[in-house]
């Protein structure tokens, strides 16, 4: 039988043979595929005893289980070992690795910076230091997807060994660095760019006033901006703690391009931090059963500070939650374009003998109960409808993926340089108005919070539609 037959028979069997438990990340079952009568073990060991070839089991196990997940929906998947081990890490609130970015220049792997907690921010390594090769392998010719794949380590339970860089600083001879990979936090809640002593800076502060303005001239407005990367373990504190210490009376901008989700409660705390009453989300399990979160009185966000969410067709899951809660009851206008639609909750589950994990869809979630969020097959609505479309071109989002990994990492710099932005820059909005110029979403979300006219009046657009649409299904239900 041709190798690739053996390995969906074995797909058919194992359906069989994996046991699949309802439960959110937290307290994890072990699924293993054990006993006389369980059909996937016995063919497994009739291929080990009688197949004409050598072949490695847990190859075949891990193929098979690889298979069973693709058949079941768009969001659930088999995690190898290795990868089950990132995923824990990650949704922990960890990264994993040296923490090194860079970038090409020239066909030349140049250093950028590194990431805060990193290993490599402990290292000698400079912005601007060229990367000549990562172990034997040069980098010269590569691109950067290449570079970053040699400095990518994945996590092992043994004692990871070091990360040898061969690196070049100006005209001096190269040098060896050598940096032990580990586990770093991450930052899950970041600003616009960092001050000259490494502060994120949240303040959109628009454009300077001119200098022929009259001296009584009021200053433009500084709306608060503030991007969610994901909803990890510390988020929902770290954003409480930026939003204690901005002035907010000018507006919000929450940022949840690209973000992937993360944990449920966090998202649903997240948006419980903007509402004063009403329910956020509605999540059903299997079976029928249901949770039903609602806002909790206490002290919220400014009720009279408006607030403009900006998403994009990367924004997925717990970040689709929050930007729905926030549309649909009103408490903010979304920007972009539209969302994943991944309105679904997945749970982890080791299947034990070093196979790695089963990433599932244990349940669904909605806010609004007559439009999913879920992309389900043939659906003409799925995700989170911006208000206000607008996208971005390939070249400026090019340019602002750019200027982001700038603004994530520190960059610590050889002597005869100068940060680009050290507290001293003539122009403090310059690295500002790079952001704006690439980022036309920002744009749209600033001129927003300056036309409040405009803002009160999208609201209002989107509650009528909404009524609209409770008073079409009304009768049906009754």
């Amino acid at each position: 039988m041709p190798k690739r037959n053996l390995i969906w028979a074995l797909a058919i069997l194992a359906a069989a043979g994996v046991l699949v438990l309802v439960t959110r990340p937290g307290p994890r079952h072990v699924v293993t595929g054990g006993g006389a009568v369980d059909p996937l073990s016995r063919a497994l060991r009739i291929i080990e005893s009688e197949y004409l070839y050598e072949v490695d089991p847990a190859l075949l196990r891990r193929s098979s289980l690889q298979a069973i997940a693709t058949h079941l929906d768009p969001h659930s998947a088999y995690l190898p070992p290795g990868t089950a081990r990132t995923v824990d890490d990650r949704i922990g609130g960890k990264a994993f690795g040296i923490g090194l970015h860079v970038e090409v220049e020239d066909g030349n792997a140049v250093v950028v910076g590194a990431l805060p907690h990193s290993p490599a921010l402990r290292s000698p390594l400079r912005a601007g230091d060229c990367l000549l090769a990562v172990g034997e392998a040069k980098t010269g010719g590569l691109s950067e997807e290449q570079v970053r794949s040699l400095l990518r380590t994945a996590p092992c339970s043994e004692e990871p060994g070091p990360v040898s860089l061969r690196v070049a600083r100006g005209s001096g001879e190269p040098f060896l660095v050598e940096i032990v990979p580990d586990a770093y936090p991450v930052e899950s809640v970041q600003g616009l760019y960092r001050d000259g002593r490494h502060h994120w800076v949240y303040a959109l502060a628009g454009r300077p006033v001119p200098a022929t303005a009259p001296a009584a001239a009021p200053a433009p407005p500084a709306p608060t901006y503030i991007r969610v990367r994901e909803f990890l373990p510390d988020t929902l504190d770290a954003l409480r703690s930026v939003l204690r210490c901005e002035p907010l009376r000018d507006g919000l901008v929450l940022d949840l391009r690209d973000n992937p989700g993360g944990y449920l409660e966090i998202a649903v705390g997240v948006a419980d931090l903007f509402l004063r009453e009403g329910v956020i989300v509605t999540v059903r399990h299997r079976g029928g059963q249901q949770e039903v979160y609602e806002a909790q009185a206490s002290r919220k966000f400014p009720p009279a500070v408006p607030i403009v969410v900006l998403v994009n067709d990367q924004t997925a899951s717990g970040a689709e939650l929050v930007a729905a809660a926030l549309q649909y009851h009103g408490r903010g206008v979304v920007v972009g374009t539209r969302t994943v639609g991944k309105g679904c909750v997945q749970a982890l589950f080791p299947l034990g003998r070093d196979l790695g994990e089963l990433s599932l869809t244990t349940a669904e979630f909605r806010v609004d109960p007559n439009r999913p969020i879920a992309r389900l097959p043939g659906a003409a609505e799925w995700g989170v409808e911006p208000d206000v479309p607008a996208a971005l071109s390939p070249e400026p989002a090019e340019r602002l993926r750019r200027l982001r990994r700038h603004t994530e990492v520190l960059a610590r710099r050889a002597p005869h340089t100068r940060p680009a932005s050290d507290g001293t820059d003539e122009d403090p909005s310059s690295p500002l108005a790079s952001l704006l110029e690439s980022d036309r979403p920002l744009r749209e979300a600033l001129e927003l919070l300056r036309d409040r006219e405009r803002y009160e009046s999208l609201l209002a657009a989107a509650r009528r539609e909404r009524e609209s649409r409770e008073s079409q299904t009304r009768p049906a239900e009754e």
